[in-house]
């Protein structure tokens, strides 16, 4: 048993490069972008799932992290890269304060693409999906639309740009700092 579990394990490393190979897709500023890159994450899972893998993944030496989107033009980019039809897991959550939804890259809420009624927490749903549409609904229903779901399993977006950094981790480094400053002024 430990043997085909063991093998089991070696195939599934082995295909995850061939996988996750994709190569991100650069919205260039050119084009009215951000110059960051777009992935895909390369296994369907859970958010924590994606979450994690997206944060220990990195492009050309940028970090990566669940996808924050703050406008129409950047949400029509992942629709025309990605395509309209699947649900995709993007970096927002309310599980910290229901009602209240964050970026997981820590960035500020500037835009949002809510399907009207959305988000309804619906059966303590804490999680945001992209594509979201009805069942049975035809093609010509757009896709891009959010909404909120409970625990989430499926491909996540990945953007890779510049590190955001968390305001406690500039708290951190300023106070350090000062107490590096007053340390040296006080052997002086």
């Amino acid at each position: 048993m430990q043997t085909i579990r063991a093998l089991f394990v070696l195939a599934a490393l082995l295909c995850l490069p061939a996988i996750g190979a994709a190569t991100p897709v650069q919205w260039s500023s050119a084009t009215g972008g951000n110059d960051h890159w777009y992935g895909l994450t390369p296994a369907l899972s859970s958010f924590e799932t994606l979450e994690h893998w997206a944060e220990s993944s990195t492009h050309l030496g940028m970090p990566g992290y669940l996808v924050s989107i703050h406008s129409d033009a950047e949400n029509e980019f992942l629709v025309q890269t990605f395509g309209g039809d699947y649900h995709y897991v993007i970096g927002f959550t309310d599980t910290a304060q229901e009602g209240l939804w964050r970026w997981v890259s820590g960035e500020p809420t500037t835009y949002t693409n809510w399907r009207p009624g959305e988000p309804n927490n619906s059966g303590n749903e804490d999680y945001a999906i992209f594509n979201w549409r009805h069942a049975g609904e035809p093609p010509s229903v757009p896709g891009g639309f959010w909404n909120d779901v409970p625990g989430v399993g499926g491909y996540g977006i990945v953007e890779y740009g510049p590190a955001v950094p968390e305001p406690a981790s500039l708290l951190l480094f300023g106070t350090g700092f000062v107490g590096l400053w007053a340390w040296r002024k006080r052997r002086q």
